[in-house]
């Protein structure tokens, strides 16, 4: 198939230690999807440029979310935190500058 990327073997490599795959077919057709295989949980999706963009997360450690371009270069993004701890006394300006939602 034209326009294939080098995401896939990245994705390969990265996961290589629990021996998690793309699915053949999901890589043939660029069909987004979820794995779950050795404990994580891998939510991917493809882009319009090749790029793999994925989120893989596991009980025992921290999520990630990994952009793989169509050249291979991988960049880590931000992910959002898992859970903030403020005082009961924050005032709602406070709590607008976490960008956690304040409720009414």
């Amino acid at each position: 198939m034209s326009g294939m990327t080098n995401a896939p073997d990245v994705f390969a490599q990265t996961f290589a230690a629990w021996n998690i795959v793309l699915p053949a077919d999901a890589v043939a057709q660029r069909r987004d999807g979820v794995l779950r295989a050795a404990g994580c949980q891998i939510r991917f999706r493809w882009h319009l440029d090749g790029s793999l963009e994925y989120r893989a997360g596991h009980r025992m450690t921290s999520e990630r979310w990994v952009m793989i371009a169509p050249d291979g270069a991988v960049e880590h993004l931000p992910v959002p935190a898992e859970f903030m701890v403020t005082p009961p006394d924050a005032t709602d300006e406070a709590m607008d500058a976490t960008g956690v939602g304040v409720e009414q």
